[in-house]
């Protein structure tokens, strides 16, 4: 039989061939879209023209084999001069935090009250578990927002045996001048991890230190460790202002920014002290945020208000949970720190032995994080993991929605977002992410910044209502089988 198209039929193969093709891509689209449910984020435009001390931050990193003991090296191409006083409570008027501030999406920052302290400086902790409406950790050790625009808090290692090695409140420094002293200061710590196996750790530092101590900072970057956000000068940050959450973290970005040059996507809030407002407006500035789930209350050795014994028995419980096989649900996450003579001889003491039972490793390492900074890496070596199992962020599956294979004590009922309401400081025309940088131009974007969760894929396309996935399947198949009608009986 010989065959021959009209033109009517020629145009029906080929819209159908057309619509095929646009249901395959929608088809990759609607995956692409259903990664996150997080508001997405980007790298912070305020940091764009912060000069740092290198072209390139990963000439400062060193490859392993150059990675020994050694004294600091002197900070070269430094001007640290224009920054608040050390430790204290940084201004909200300056000009670049007033423009840090007119870049956030205030209508996302749940308008959570600002909590009070006591006399002596302490929390004041009102609310309970049962009645935490903005998941106050500090009150209840609620990790999992209330609003589900925001992702989990991190707060272990998911594979079994891992061991998330970090370090709060450094880079640490003695002010002292008596060399018994002195000793105990950077790079102390920092040669130790390098003595035994190079070990990586995660490094939580306070901006304030960062800009009276940049040589250690830069030293710790240069070894492979990996620099997260602790604030500028350590305060509960639910007692702050909204404004006042901004300059303590904005101070802190950029001191590492002009020190090390990078710009981290992590940060810890000092005591755990977070809720919903401090999580959003952290979010919105490029920084998700880290807790622990194993603390070894080790900064109250050098006050005295926990003995060297309660502590030790900590660690010794520890291994002997893990050598009698009855720590498998999932790794750890410690919190330590370098802040007085007392720390660092707990880790000289406990290091050698966790690393024994555990798979010590930088928290990064753990969860398989190769991009813990916005700018470009490649920062492979500086944080894979030498076990391929800790790949995966139990914390966000890129396959799942918010909630999904994500273990927590808190369960949230009904709609995540009722009854919430949200903070405006005065400028309530902002769009999301109006107002964020994009582009090849921005040199604080990375390149990886689309796999950070709460990014939409750049590929992701509105071929699709999210109600109605499979409208074009359906008009595809339709027109197919009128075609093949109209070629058997025309």
């Amino acid at each position: 039989m010989h065959w021959s198209l009209s033109s009517s039929t020629t145009l029906l193969l080929t819209t159908a061939a057309i619509i095929a093709s646009a249901n395959e891509e929608a088809d990759v689209s609607s995956s692409s879209s259903s990664t996150s449910s997080y508001l997405a984020v980007e790298s912070p435009v305020w940091l764009a023209n912060i000069k740092t001390p290198y072209d390139n931050a990963r000439s400062l990193a060193l490859s392993e084999e150059d990675i020994m003991v050694r004294p600091l090296d002197q900070v070269k191409n430094l001007h640290l001069s224009n920054y608040p006083s050390p430790l204290k409570a940084p201004p909200v008027d300056d000009p670049e935090v007033q423009a840090v501030i007119e870049q956030i999406d205030w209508s996302k920052v749940p308008k959570a009250p600002i909590r009070k302290a006591t006399v002596d400086g302490e929390l004041k902790i009102e609310e309970t578990k049962e009645n935490d409406p903005y998941c106050w950790w500090s009150s209840s050790l609620c990790s999992n927002p209330k609003v589900d625009y925001i992702p989990e808090d991190i707060s272990y290692c998911p594979q079994a045996g891992d061991w998330g090695l970090n370090y709060d409140d450094g880079p640490y420094r003695v002010w002292s001048e008596d060399e018994d002293e002195k000793q105990w200061e950077e790079p102390r710590l920092y040669n130790f991890l390098v003595e035994h196996g190079k070990v990586k750790s995660t490094l939580f530092y306070i901006g304030s230190n960062v800009v009276t101590f940049p040589e250690a900072a830069q030293r710790a970057f240069s070894d492979g460790h990996t620099i997260c956000s602790h604030t500028w000068s350590h305060p509960y940050m639910t007692t702050l202002t909204n404004e006042q959450v901004v300059s303590e973290l904005y101070w802190t970005q950029k001191a590492m920014k002009e020190v090390v040059g990078v710009t981290p996507k992590c940060w810890r809030p000092p005591y755990g002290d977070i809720d919903d407002r401090v999580r959003a407006i952290a979010w919105l500035m490029g920084m998700r945020t880290i807790l622990w789930d194993r603390d070894s209350n080790d900064w109250g050795l050098a006050a005295q208000s926990i003995s060297a014994d309660t502590v030790n028995n900590y660690f010794q419980d520890w291994i002997d949970q893990r050598v009698a096989n009855k720590d498998n649900d999932h790794g750890h996450i410690p919190l330590q720190h370098e802040s007085s003579n007392h720390t660092i001889m707990l880790t000289e003491k406990w290091l050698p032995e966790l690393q024994k039972h555990f798979n010590v490793v930088s928290i990064h390492q753990c969860l398989g994080d190769t991009s813990p900074y916005w700018e470009d890496g490649p920062w492979n070596n500086m944080n894979t993991n030498d076990n391929p199992a800790s790949s995966v962020d139990r914390h966000i599956s890129e396959n799942a929605p918010s909630g999904e294979n994500q273990p927590s004590t808190e369960q949230n009922s009904g709609d995540n977002n009722a009854n919430i309401e949200f903070n405006d400081p005065g400028n309530g025309n902002s769009l999301p992410n109006s107002r964020i940088a994009m582009g090849t131009n921005n040199k604080t974007l990375s390149k990886d910044h689309k796999k950070m969760p709460g990014t939409v894929s750049s590929n992701a396309s509105s071929l699709l209502p999210s109600s109605h996935p499979n409208l074009l399947l359906l008009d595809s198949t339709l027109l197919l089988s009128t075609f093949f009608a109209f070629v058997l009986f025309a």
